[in-house]
This record gives C-alpha cells, sequence and structure tokens, in this order.
C-alpha cells in the first residue's frame, strides 16, 4: 500500500496530476483497494470533475458483499454525494436504497462521536422532509454520543439532526416539545456559531411558532449577500409581520438564483408569493402559479396548489 500513501500525499499538497498516477497503479496491484478509489473520488471532486467523482463513488456502492467494503468507506462515500452535483446518485443510493443507508449508519454507529452524525446531519433536511418515518425510526436508534459536551461540532450536528426531526415528524405534543428543548439545547451551547448553526435555530423557533426569537439570531448572519440566508431573512420578517421587507430580502435571492437548480427557484418565488399576498398584490397568483410550475416535487407542488385555493 506503499503507492496509495504516495497518492494520499500529494493529494494532500494538491498535485492531484501524480496522485492520479500512484492510485491508480496501487489499484493495478490491489484492485479492491477501496481506500484509493475515495481518494481518487475526492481529488475528482475537489477539481469539479463531477463524472470522473460520480463513476468511482459508484464502483464503492456497487460492491454486493455488504462487509466487503469498509463501513468508513461507504459512509465518506454518502457524505460526497450529499453536494448537489450529486443529486441522481443520492436518488439512487439513498432514496431508492433506504435499508442499505441504514445498515451502513448503524454499523458504525457507537456511543461516541463518529462520522455516522456528520453524514447524518448532511441528510438531515432530505431525509426527514422525503422519508419522514425512516427518518424517524432512524432518529429513535441513535444514542446520545457520551462526549458530546467535550465535542462542538458534534453538538452542532447533533442539535441539527434533532431540529430536522421536530420540523417534519410526526410525534405527540409532549414528545415534540422534548426534542424542541434538545435541538435548542445543542444548537446554543455552539460557542463558535456560524451562520448554518443560526438557520438551524431560525427553523426551529420559526417552526415552533416563536418567530420573534429569530429577529435578534437574523441580525448576527455574516454573509448577508448569500441568496439562502437572503432567502432565511425573508422567512424571518414574514414571520414577524414586516412583509415588505421579507419581499426586499427575498427580491435579492431571486437576482442571484441559478436557472439549472428549479427547486431553489421555486422556493424563492413561493415565498415571494406569500408576501405579495400578505401586501394585497395583485401578481401574488401569478407568482405563486410561476413557483408551481417551477417546482420538481410533487409533494409540494400539491401543497402550494392547495395553498394557493385558499387565496
Amino acid at each position: 500500500m506503499r503507492l496509495h500513501h504516495i497518492g494520499k500525499w500529494l493529494s494532500a499538497i494538491g498535485d492531484y496530476s501524480k496522485a492520479e498516477h500512484y492510485l491508480f497503479k496501487t489499484l493495478e496491484y490491489f484492485p479492491k483497494s477501496f481506500h484509493s478509489l475515495l481518494r481518487l473520488a475526492r481529488n475528482y471532486h475537489k477539481q469539479e470533475l463531477w463524472d470522473k467523482a460520480a463513476e468511482k463513488i459508484v464502483s464503492i456502492f456497487n460492491v454486493e458483499t455488504f462487509h466487503e467494503v469498509p463501513v468508513s468507506i461507504r459512509l465518506s462515500a454518502y457524505d460526497i454525494i450529499g453536494n448537489n452535483h450529486y443529486k441522481n446518485l443520492r436518488q439512487e443510493y439513498i432514496d431508492n436504497r433506504l435499508k442499505q443507508f441504514s445498515n451502513v449508519i448503524f454499523a458504525f454507529l457507537s456511543n461516541s462521536y463518529s462520522q455516522t452524525y456528520i453524514v447524518l446531519a448532511k441528510y438531515a433536511d432530505h431525509l426527514s422532509f422525503n422519508h419522514p418515518e425512516f427518518y424517524s425510526h432512524l432518529c429513535a436508534h441513535l444514542p446520545l454520543p457520551m462526549n458530546i459536551e467535550r465535542n462542538e461540532r458534534l453538538r452542532k450536528d447533533y442539535g441539527k439532526i434533532k431540529t430536522a426531526q421536530y420540523i417534519y415528524g410526526n410525534y405527540e405534543p409532549n414528545y415534540k416539545e422534548k426534542l424542541f428543548h434538545i435541538a435548542e439545547k445543542y444548537l446554543l451551547s455552539v460557542k463558535n456559531i456560524d451562520d448554518y448553526v443560526r438557520k438551524d435555530l431560525i427553523k426551529l423557533y420559526l417552526a415552533a411558532g416563536l418567530p420573534q426569537n429569530t429577529l435578534s439570531i437574523a441580525d448576527e448572519f455574516e454573509k448577508r449577500d448569500n441568496m439562502f440566508i437572503q432567502q432565511m431573512l425573508c422567512k424571518v420578517y414574514y414571520g414577524n409581520g414586516d412583509y415588505k421587507k421579507g419581499l426586499e430580502n427575498i427580491e435579492l435571492a431571486i437576482s442571484q438564483e441559478d436557472e439549472s437548480q428549479p427547486q431553489y427557484c421555486a422556493a424563492f418565488r413561493h415565498d415571494k408569493a406569500k408576501c405579495l399576498y400578505m401586501l394585497k398584490e395583485s401578481k401574488a397568483k401569478e407568482v405563486m402559479l410561476e413557483a408551481i410550475r417551477l417546482q420538481p416535487n410533487s409533494r409540494l407542488v400539491t401543497e402550494w396548489e392547495a395553498e394557493l385555493l385558499k387565496w
């Protein structure tokens, strides 16, 4: 495996061309060197060679014998395809294979901090929205990590996992309240708070019907020129009844949108339509219809159509 370690070192210093040579040499001698496959996938990902990265990831996932591939390698592959450039792989290897995904999660799970929580936090919003029953079952079997009080990254990830469970889970009121307090506790315990934590706290408070708690958090956003922060600011102002400010911020988000990501274009217009409706603007319905037309998620289309019928 000496060749692999040379390739790994060259990868670390950014010499991807030479690294590729040594990693492929490793695979010539050891075709089942999954560490080398993963390293190649990471290198291609960093170089934005999405198709090449996807090819190596597929090689890892398509090994039929579960125990042949180290669980840490599978988890790392899941971590990579959390990026939006791999939506098709996410659908194929997570949405269509939930059982296999849960097997990997539980195979690597322990009471101490592990890669498991990093991966679950990355998929928390996706799984809780698209597969709420599966996500609830997964979370029900997650232990509270023993070292959570000493590990800030873990508190951040665990808080995000519980926030998604609270927002999309269907639970009786007492358990729902318990989830809220757990999520809030660990998100607020993060000392080096960043915009990701701020967004999760805002989502938690809005879902709990506490919009007044979001204003001071929103004031602390650092990347206020980011379109997703601008969308979150829209939600904050909308929740607090300032529909004009909400509209101003979602217009800023729309001005930066990427047309190749229709789900975001749709979400921005949905928020814009809601602000326009509350401001009694006549074009609110027109904008909502555009949001519905752009939305690729059939469940959201149904929800938005029902919302429009009430206007």
